[in-house]
């Protein structure tokens, strides 16, 4: 969380919201990671549904709590609108728009 703490799964179904802290976790930064993690049977990953399509899918891994999501309010991006971007964040744009389209 970029101070020290872990996150807690924020889960809500209807007008229920439940937060869940595992006295046990592994802890990954990167997804890819957590979703072979799943995969070999190493545990539940908390990702978000489209980084796991393929393998719903495909049966290698199946999704638990299917009544219970995390919706929680958009993300929002703010940024200069200068025209010199950096690229990188630019790249980010563009790739948050087609995702969006």
């Amino acid at each position: 969380m970029g101070n020290g703490q872990l996150y807690h799964w924020e889960l809500e179904r209807g007008q229920d919201r439940v937060v869940f802290s595992a006295d046990w976790s592994i802890v990954v930064n990167e997804t890819i990671t957590t979703i072979e993690i799943a995969e070999t049977g190493g545990g539940i990953a908390y990702v978000l549904a489209d980084r796991v399509a393929r393998q719903l899918a495909d049966g290698s891994l199946v999704q638990v709590l299917p009544e219970w999501s995390s919706i929680g309010p958009a993300f929002h991006l703010y940024y200069p609108s200068r025209r010199q971007l950096p690229q990188a964040l630019r790249a980010l744009l563009k790739l948050i728009q087609r995702r969006n389209e």
